[in-house]
């Protein structure tokens, strides 16, 4: 019977299935799936680190790696200052980016700079000394280059102006909060190797920059706006009226 067809041919087809494996589509389901969570957990990561540099750095202006690439397509391009160490540069840049010694003649014509570095620490603290050295520019700090290339932005080799795929991440850790298919060519500094040695020192050199410059300008701050009398107290009397005493 027609009945009896059918369920010869169900038969033969589940016999089929066994004998050739599992399914190829729900594999490759369960693999887009599992691809699809590894991308969001990586980024979630890296923006997890850039965040908190935000927060670390109230008074520096910030962007998004999307909100870069927004003011790359529309209107006047900002200028990209690639602050990381001359080993981290040689590797990979994003394209038309300079370094901190070009920045002077930029700042000159009042342009929007944009710093970056591999998840924004360094970025935040150049951000905010060229932000003060020059008033008339607009400056922020871009997350990094990690949240970069996970919202498609292209990185080229600096000497020649190609398209590349690798990144010097700095360190091992952070090569594991790139894109999939970016780790396998990122490249980092060993431990104990002189280029980490160099970097580290780069990093401690910047951060005692910034302290002296926040403390520089708080100081330039307080010449400016000097108290009514050092050490005074206020008090008010019955008419309402506040009395400075000199303590």
């Amino acid at each position: 019977s027609g009945s009896g067809q059918r369920t010869a041919e169900e038969s033969s087809m589940a016999v089929r299935r066994r004998a050739s494996g599992p399914d190829d589509t729900d594999e490759s389901a369960q693999g887009h799936h599992s691809d699809k969570h590894d991308a969001q957990h990586r980024l979630v990561i890296a923006q997890g680190v850039c965040n908190r540099f935000r927060l670390e750095n109230p008074d520096v202006s910030h962007l998004t790696a999307e909100e870069l690439a927004a003011m790359l397509r529309h209107g006047s391009p900002p200028v990209l200052v690639d602050v990381r160490s001359e080993g981290e540069y040689r590797v990979s840049t994003i394209p038309g980016s300079i370094r901190l010694a070009g920045v002077a003649e930029k700042a000159e014509q009042g342009a929007t700079l944009v710093c970056f570095c591999t998840v924004g620490m360094r970025s935040s603290l150049e951000a905010r000394m060229l932000a003060s050295r020059h008033p008339t520019c607009k400056v922020y700090s871009m997350d990094g280059v990690l949240t970069w290339l996970h919202a498609g932005g292209e990185l080229c080799d600096p000497r020649t102006g190609q398209p590349t795929n690798k990144l010097h991440v700095f360190s091992r850790q952070f090569a594991r909060m790139l894109p999939k298919e970016a780790e396998a060519e990122a490249v980092w500094y060993a431990t104990s190797s002189l280029g980490m040695v160099g970097a580290v020192c780069g990093i401690g050199a910047k951060l005692v920059r910034s302290v002296l410059h926040r403390l520089l300008v708080h100081r330039s701050r307080t010449q400016q706006h000097p108290r009514t009398m050092v050490g005074a107290t206020h008090e008010r009397d019955d008419t309402n009226q506040v009395r400075i005493h000199s303590s």
